[in-house]
């Protein structure tokens, strides 16, 4: 199974001491909207013992449009939170990790949002 031999191709990444970036909503959004979170990312920090670290970005839907591969000038803004501690919890954890990096993920993206907000030359 392909979806299976990538996650463990993954977490072999984080067990040599490398960096895996994970966008957890699968696919991007075509209203702007946080979509669910599958739970792979979760998964991966349940079994590596790593923390993950969630990252809120705004303005890229204007910079690189859902349809395109092109991107265009503009600006855009991320905001990194704090890790969330992954280590010693079960696997049996993994939804309610999930959760908390989809809710730590909305809250940055809030502050991004706030951001380019603040530096928009019409403000």
């Amino acid at each position: 199974h392909r979806g299976a031999a990538t996650f463990e191709a993954a977490l072999a990444r984080l067990l040599s001491g490398r960096s895996v970036i994970v966008f957890p909503e699968e696919k991007r959004t075509r209203t702007g909207e946080l979509l669910p979170f599958k739970k792979g990312a979760a998964l991966l920090a349940l079994r590596s013992g790593l923390p993950i670290l969630p990252v809120g970005i705004a303005g890229t839907r204007r910079v690189l449009p859902r349809d395109t591969l092109l991107p265009t000038s503009g600006p855009a803004a991320l905001v990194v939170g704090e890790p969330i501690a992954a280590a010693g919890r079960p696997v049996t954890d993994r939804t309610k990790l999930t959760e908390e990096a989809r809710s730590a993920v909305a809250a940055l993206r809030e502050k991004a949002a706030a951001m380019l907000q603040a530096t928009a030359p019409d403000s």
